[in-house]
């Protein structure tokens, strides 16, 4: 790498251009000869002279002789084209010795007060030049002396800053900087010291963390039905003893929920205690109003949900009405006893990515739309208000969906003027979520361990008769994504 010295700065010079005169040559020229005429050539100019004014009339010719110019501030490319203009005109640029000097020079002053421009905000950056890439790369000097890894300004052990954000001097300028091997010396003019390794330097620009993110998104796999149920099935299904004995496991798991949205435990004992300690191998449970394990069944309802009750349950993303949704989302049918109860699940991203393609428009106005859930029991009252789908901050792309028809409270956040296109985008969305094209159905059987991401994919059950015995947990996104970083497999 090289350190790029930075340009001095120059002083910007306003030009003023008071009058600007526009005399036609034809005017001049009569005029000095009308000195020069007899009475009888003066009579035949002046009708030659009323002609020619008559034929200018008919040809539409309205353009005046003298026109004055107020421009506070003109530039030399500025007067360059007005002279031209003007020439073109048939006109004369009435200027003072400075400003045609000014012409002559030929000096552009855009370029300079651009150059000005940059040169000041250049001030502010240490401007390095990676020699493998051949890439200039600009760093702001408060955002170097901000992330400065001393010992004074950072903890290493609680890996906490050490100073106050108002200490933090805005203005910071370097008083030397060098370049040794891979790491960069700077000494502020506050008289502290920072060292710093180029190569992550580089790596912490906004625009190599946002390159990451888009790679790191272009591996997740968005899916339909086709192609989930082809084969080779790319998506992870390991036993519960693999999981327990290899770390590889875990691995793959956690790889499968990041690419695929979801991932299967089998050979696991039909109970609560046996599926808490295959999520456990994994992530801390989230306790949430139903607890940490729950298990339910259509006779046993220890909370008002539809989900208790043995109807079909369209796809749609738990917890709507939470402030943070859970991210994964464990099932796992520990009994059952009749008829129906397929298992339903679509990937909302590729639902999402549908819509934008058939409707740009809709999508982009569910990025937006203020859409309040609630959960309602005796001595609960959960509701929060949010869009149908959340998009990254960073890469724009979508992060979250957030489609629970059922959860949703009065509609009472969306102007009245929106509400009907509201509705209109609702089903247009719903139309790509219920579509038989994305819908995956399979049988939850007992033994086997669903793990799905609940951000992404939607999930839902076809109504059944008999008995049937669910047990599960939900897992915070935090805690989710906490893991797969550790791994490496996000950013």
């Amino acid at each position: 790498p090289k350190l790029i010295p930075q340009p001095q700065t120059k002083a910007k010079e306003s030009i003023v251009l008071q009058r600007v005169k526009i005399v036609p040559p034809m005017a001049v020229r009569k005029s000095v000869a009308s000195s020069k005429m007899t009475q009888t050539e003066f009579e035949d100019d002046q009708q030659q002279q009323s002609a020619d004014k008559e034929r200018e009339q008919n040809e539409g010719d309205q353009s005046a002789t003298t026109k004055v110019l107020a421009l506070l501030e003109c530039t030399p490319g500025n007067l360059q084209r007005l002279r031209r203009k003007m020439e073109e005109q048939g006109g004369i640029l009435a200027l003072n010795e400075r400003l045609w000097q000014t012409i002559d020079d030929g000096t552009n002053d855009d370029d300079k007060d651009m150059g000005a421009e940059k040169d000041a905000n250049s001030s502010q950056f240490l401007t390095i030049k990676d020699s493998t890439t051949d890439e200039t790369v600009r760093i702001s000097y408060v955002w170097l002396r901000d992330h400065c890894r001393c010992r004074e300004c950072y903890n290493e052990e609680t890996f906490q800053r050490s100073y106050s954000i108002l200490d933090l001097p805005l203005d910071i300028q370097p008083l030397t900087t060098d370049i040794n091997d891979q790491d960069i010396i700077i000494t502020w003019n506050d008289g502290h010291n920072s060292l710093y390794n180029v190569d992550e330097l580089l790596e912490s620009r906004s625009e190599a963390y946002q390159k990451r993110l888009e790679e790191r998104r272009a591996q997740m796999i968005l899916w339909d039905r086709d192609a989930i149920t082809a084969t080779p099935v790319g998506y992870a299904s390991v036993t519960l003893n693999d999981l327990l004995c290899e770390d590889e496991m875990m691995n793959r798991i956690v790889a499968s929920l990041v690419t695929y949205g979801f991932a299967f435990i089998t050979k696991v004992p039909p109970n609560q205690q046996s599926t808490e300690m295959a999520v456990k191998r994994l992530f801390p449970i989230q306790k949430t109003l139903f607890g940490e394990m729950w298990t339910f069944s259509e006779s046993k309802m220890d909370h008002s949900d539809t989900a208790y009750t043995s109807g079909y349950l369209g796809p749609h993303n738990d917890n709507t009405y939470f402030s943070d949704a859970a991210g994964l989302q464990v099932l796992h049918c520990i009994q059952f006893n009749g008829q129906g109860a397929e298992t339903v699940l679509v990937d909302g991203f590729r639902a999402a990515e549908r819509l934008r393609e058939a409707d740009a428009h809709a999508f982009e106005r569910l990025c937006s739309y203020p859409l309040e859930a609630e959960y309602i029991e005796e001595d609960k009252h959960h509701r929060h208000v949010a869009p149908v789908i959340r998009r990254n901050s960073v890469t724009q792309t979508v992060e979250q969906i957030r489609f629970n028809p059922a959860d949703r409270a009065p509609l009472k956040s969306i102007p009245s003027e929106s509400v009907p296109q509201f509705y209109a985008d609702y089903q247009r969305f719903a139309r790509e979520v219920y579509s038989k094209e994305l819908e995956w159905k399979f049988q939850l059987t007992p033994g086997t361990v669903l793990i799905f991401d609940n951000w992404r994919l939607l999930h839902g059950r076809m109504a059944y008769s008999g008995k049937r015995v669910m047990t599960g947990c939900y897992v915070a996104r935090t805690e989710y994504q906490s893991v797969a970083r550790k791994m490496g497999l996000i950013e």
